[in-house]
C-alpha cells in the first residue's frame, strides 16, 4: 500500500477538490487519498455514540480483549478473501490491501463481536486468562487472587466466559458457599422432582464418602456416579444437576465432575451434608 495514502470516511469525499487545490495553492505534493464506507449501526444509519458505545475505552471496560476488537474492526468493511476471521495484529498487517475494502458500509454486529471476543479468550494460556481476569477480580473476588489453585480453577470457566468482568461471578462458588435452593435443586427438564432429589443426593453423598481422598479426581469421580446411575437406573442428568446445583448455587457452572474435582473431598461433602434430608 502506498505510504503516502491518506485513508478516510466517505464523508470527506465531497470535500476532497477543496483539499487537493489548497495543497496546489500552497505548492505541496497532495498525498494520496482512499475514502472508506462509514460504520453502520443495525438500522443502517451512521455509527454514533448517541446510540451506544463507540470509544475503544468503553469496550476495555466491558472486557473486551484488544486483539479482539483490533480483529473485528479489521473485519468491519474489509475481507482477506478467504474464511479465515481470527486474525492477530501482524497478520492483519501482512495481509491487509486496500483493493479488498468494501464499497456497502459495514454493520457493527456486536454477536459477530462477542463470538471474535470468545474465540481469543480461548486461545489464551490459563496464565495469560488468569492475568487477563486480574484487575475484575481485584475489584469483585479478592479473595480468589489469594489461591494458589487460582489458574486451575479459572480453566474451568475459560471456555464458557465471553467477557471478563463475568469471571467473578463464575468463580464465586470457590470463594463463598452458595445459596441453594430446592427450586434450583429440582430440576423439570431433567425430570427432577424434590422428592427424586432428597432420593439421589444421599445416594450420591455415600458413594462420594467412599473415595479415598488421594483417589478424588474427575476420572474416579465419573466412574463412581454412573456405577449409581447403572445400579438406580438414574439418568445421567438426575444426578450431575442437582449434584453440580448443591455445589454451586448456580443454574449454569462448569460440569459436577470438573467442579467437585477442583473442590476436593472435604468442600464437596461439607456443601451436600448441608442440603436438608
Amino acid at each position: 500500500m502506498d505510504t503516502d495514502m491518506v485513508i478516510r470516511g466517505e464523508e470527506w469525499l465531497s470535500s476532497l477538490p477543496k483539499h487537493l487545490l489548497l495543497f496546489e495553492y500552497l505548492g505541496w505534493k497532495a498525498p494520496r487519498y482512499a475514502h472508506v464506507p462509514l460504520l453502520l449501526n443495525p438500522d443502517r444509519s451512521k455509527l454514533s455514540k448517541r446510540q451506544g458505545d463507540v470509544a475503544a475505552e468503553d469496550y476495555k471496560e466491558k472486557g473486551y480483549l484488544p486483539e479482539a476488537l483490533l480483529n473485528f474492526l479489521a473485519l468491519l468493511g474489509w475481507n482477506p478473501g478467504t474464511v479465515e476471521e481470527i486474525f492477530s495484529l501482524k497478520e492483519l498487517i501482512d495481509r491487509f490491501s486496500i483493493e479488498r475494502v468494501q464499497k456497502a458500509g459495514a454493520v457493527f454486529d456486536h454477536e459477530k463481536l462477542d463470538w471474535l471476543q470468545g474465540q481469543w479468550i480461548r486461545k489464551l494460556t490459563p496464565e495469560e486468562f488468569v492475568a487477563r481476569l486480574k484487575p475484575f477480580l481485584e475489584k469483585d473476588l479478592p479473595a480468589a487472587l489469594r489461591d494458589p489453585e487460582l489458574i486451575t480453577r479459572a480453566t474451568l470457566i475459560q471456555d464458557r466466559l465471553t467477557l471478563l468482568p463475568e469471571g467473578p461471578e463464575m468463580l464465586r462458588f470457590f470463594y463463598e458457599e452458595p445459596k441453594v435452593t430446592m427450586e434450583l435443586l429440582a430440576n423439570p427438564k431433567q425430570k427432577l422432582t424434590p422428592e427424586l432429589v432428597k432420593e439421589i443426593l444421599p445416594h450420591v453423598r455415600a458413594i462420594l464418602e467412599s473415595i479415598d481422598p488421594h483417589d478424588w479426581d474427575r476420572a474416579m469421580l465419573e466412574e463412581k456416579l454412573r456405577g449409581l446411575m447403572e445400579t438406580k437406573g438414574y439418568k445421567l442428568g438426575q444426578v450431575l444437576w442437582p449434584l453440580r446445583a448443591a455445589l454451586t448455587g448456580k443454574p449454569y457452572s462448569p460440569g459436577a465432575f470438573e467442579v467437585a474435582e477442583a473442590l476436593g473431598k472435604e468442600k464437596t461433602i461439607k456443601r451436600l451434608n448441608q442440603i436438608p434430608s
